[in-house]
């Protein structure tokens, strides 16, 4: 199984003041080489026929492209698990002030409660942002991994989307959820709710 994360919002806690409401982490999970194989070749192809020669990141992408690429990655048997948290609910103030504490605890708790369907996985983060950041949360999950679900992750990687096209996935799909749970514009999230597994409104 190969596992491909992303998120969506800010781990900030300024609410009302710049800082997103909600934050958002996606797992899209693949079951196996071959299909991501087949999955990369139809984004490579779709890259050219519509000559998009730059990332299919959801919040730069023009809706029509985002309609065509989620339409078609939506045909693969692919599914997705995600929690979605409405920042005014968390109250632990270590939490509030440590983003990369928070942003550890989030991706630790959808793949702990994750129904028993990771194992023997890979996880594949995006390589953008901070270096120290990545490689402290990769740490983070290994060591965390270990002590409760050594079986789930074989794997933590680090790519951008030219090492790895579906790294694209996980950014086009936690987009879409954010765009409707913020926005209430399901216009896109529809097009991949059947392959939805779970998603967990933190309450």
């Amino acid at each position: 199984m190969l596992i491909f994360m992303d998120e969506s919002g800010d781990t900030g806690f300024k609410l009302g003041q710049g800082s997103s409401a909600y934050f958002v982490i996606m797992l899209v999970l693949v079951k196996d080489t071959s299909l991501a194989e087949a999955i990369r070749e139809d984004i490579d192809m779709l890259r050219q026929d519509l000559r998009w020669q730059r990332e299919f990141h959801f919040s730069k992408t023009p809706d029509n492209i985002r309609e065509v690429f989620l339409s078609m990655t939506a045909r693969h048997p692919i599914t997705f698990r995600a929690i979605v948290i409405p920042k005014g609910l968390i109250y632990t103030e270590f939490l509030k002030t440590n983003s990369d504490a928070f942003y550890n605890y989030i991706t630790r708790l959808v793949l702990d409660h994750d129904g028993g369907v990771i194992t023997q996985a890979k996880l594949f983060i995006d390589k953008k942002g901070n270096k120290q950041w990545r490689n402290a949360l990769a740490s983070y999950l290994r060591r965390s991994m270990s002590v409760h679900n050594q079986h789930k992750l074989l794997a933590i990687r680090q790519k951008d989307w030219k090492e790895n096209t579906l790294i694209q996935l996980a950014d086009m799909y936690s987009g879409a959820l954010y765009r409707k749970v913020t926005q209430g514009d399901a216009r896109f999230y529809r097009l991949i709710q059947h392959q939805k597994q779970d998603v967990w409104d933190f309450r």
